[in-house]
C-alpha cells in the first residue's frame, strides 16, 4: 500500500471518531436526563387541601407550649424528621405516643407533642402533629357555621367514647373541643396571650 493510501485511511478515520464520538456523548447525556427526571408525585387519597388552615410550624417543645393553654402537667416533644433512620426506630420503640399518632391518621408522624392539662378539676390534652403525608384518612364529621374547617371524632378511651376536634394544617390539632378552641384562640389572637409557656420559661430558658 503506498503512503498516500495509508495517510488517506487514517484521516479517513480520524473523521469517523470526531464524528461517532460527539454523538455517543449526546445519547449519553440524553439517556442521563431522562433517568434524572422525577417520577409525579401519586395523588394522595382522603387529602383536602382546604381543610389544611392551620400555619403555626413548630420546632420545638418551647414553639409547643406557646400554643398550649395554661394548666399543663406533662409534655413530650419528639422531632423524627432530625433523626437518623436508627435513632427513629428506637425512639418510635421508647415512645408508643408515635405509633399512637400515627394510628390516628394512617400517616407516618413527623413531629408530635402531647401534654396534659388540668382545669381545676377538670382533665384534658393535647396533641400537636405533623405528617406524611398529609390526608384526613379518619371517620369524621364537618362541625357546620364554623370559622375553621373542624373535623369532630369519637374515640374511644379508657372504654369510654370521646368527642374530638381535629384542625388539620400545620400541626394538625388534636384535643378535646374546649382545648381545641382555647389553642385556637391562643394562635389567632390579636393580643399577648396566656400560655403554658410562661410557667415553664425560666426553665426552658435557664
Amino acid at each position: 500500500m503506498k503512503q498516500s493510501d495509508t495517510y488517506k485511511l487514517l484521516a479517513a478515520f480520524m473523521i469517523l471518531i470526531m464524528i461517532i464520538v460527539p454523538l455517543a456523548y449526546m445519547v449519553i447525556d440524553r439517556g442521563a436526563i431522562t433517568q434524572k427526571t422525577p417520577e409525579p408525585t401519586p395523588a394522595v387519597e382522603n387529602y383536602h387541601p382546604e381543610y389544611w388552615v392551620i400555619d403555626q410550624p413548630f420546632y420545638s417543645i418551647s414553639d409547643a407550649l406557646n400554643m398550649t393553654p395554661p394548666g399543663v402537667v406533662d409534655a413530650n416533644y419528639v422531632d423524627l424528621e432530625s433523626m437518623t433512620p436508627q435513632m427513629e426506630q428506637l425512639t418510635r420503640q421508647s415512645l408508643p405516643l408515635i405509633n399512637e399518632a400515627d394510628s390516628l391518621y394512617n400517616s407516618n408522624s413527623t413531629k408530635v407533642y402531647y401534654s396534659s392539662l388540668h382545669y381545676g378539676k377538670n382533665i384534658s390534652f393535647l396533641i400537636l402533629s405533623t405528617m406524611y403525608p398529609e390526608k384526613e384518612d379518619f371517620e369524621y364529621i364537618m362541625l357546620p357555621n364554623t370559622n375553621f374547617p373542624i373535623l369532630k371524632r369519637t374515640v374511644q378511651s379508657n372504654g369510654k367514647n370521646i368527642e374530638i376536634y381535629n384542625i388539620m394544617g400545620n400541626p394538625v390539632i388534636f384535643a378535646p373541643p374546649p382545648t381545641a378552641v382555647d389553642v385556637l384562640n391562643i394562635i389567632y389572637s390579636q393580643n399577648k396571650t396566656t400560655t403554658a409557656y410562661d410557667k415553664y420559661a425560666g426553665l426552658l430558658e435557664g
